[in-house]
């Protein structure tokens, strides 16, 4: 399960998943992929599963975990976890905006959240997912998402992670790397790349709004006298 797969959601809307937002991406949990919530009609959404994820452990520095089926983040004060995840965002065609980029995971069964949940931040893309450790891991880049409420083990829970991607990424793509940290003190586990649910990002854009000309001034009326 080492390639990147990807799939379209197409123009027509989809069975409707309630996704909470906030300014800072809230989180919501469910049963089906977020992928596949309502979409406007104009809309396109792409589905990218991840092309690399793993975790760290404090306790294990030198210790890699990219090939487990699912990853982890804990604060807790014998083990402290961190999760990566990378996806490769495609080019924008010529006339559309990304107008909203989701990331979702899979909470493993036991891996119930009672708050404040994963933190998601942006990071450097200097890592793969054989060579991830704790001692050569990236350090953490902005907050892109947190975690609005507790959520349930076995559903699939959200953030919305449009901000903090930068206006070339969204035109342009490429890779983007995500870190999830947690300040729970509890490990909040999810299913990996290597799973039957992996993490995915779902892009939607839709088509550019037209550029309003100015309307053209007429010029004043000669008059003769």
């Amino acid at each position: 399960m080492r390639s990147p797969l990807s799939s379209r959601v197409g123009r027509a809307c989809v069975a409707a998943v309630a996704i909470a937002s906030a300014a800072l991406g809230a989180t919501a949990a469910s049963a089906v992929p977020p992928a596949q919530a309502e979409a406007e009609a104009d809309a396109e959404a792409v589905t990218l599963v991840a092309t690399a994820d793993s975790f760290t452990r404090r306790d294990a520095p030198s210790a890699g975990f990219g090939s487990r089926e699912s990853w982890s983040v804990d604060r807790g004060p014998a083990v402290k976890r961190r999760s990566y995840l990378k996806f490769v965002l495609p080019e924008t065609a010529t006339g559309s905006v990304v107008e909203s980029v989701t990331l979702s995971t899979y909470a493993t069964r036991n891996g119930t959240s009672a708050g404040p949940g994963p933190t998601v931040r942006r990071t450097a893309n200097t890592w793969s997912e054989d060579g991830l450790t704790w001692s050569t891991q990236p350090t953490l880049g902005a907050s892109a998402a947190t975690t609005a409420s507790p959520y349930p083990g076995g559903s699939w829970v959200s953030w919305d992670v449009t901000a903090s991607l930068t206006d070339t990424e969204r035109a342009e793509g490429g890779e983007v790397s995500f870190v999830l940290t947690t300040a729970e003190q509890k490990r909040l586990a999810f299913r990996s790349r290597e799973s039957g649910r992996p993490p995915v990002l779902t892009v939607t854009t839709a088509p550019e709004p037209p550029t309003e000309e100015p309307p053209t001034e007429e010029p004043p009326p000669v008059t003769t006298e």
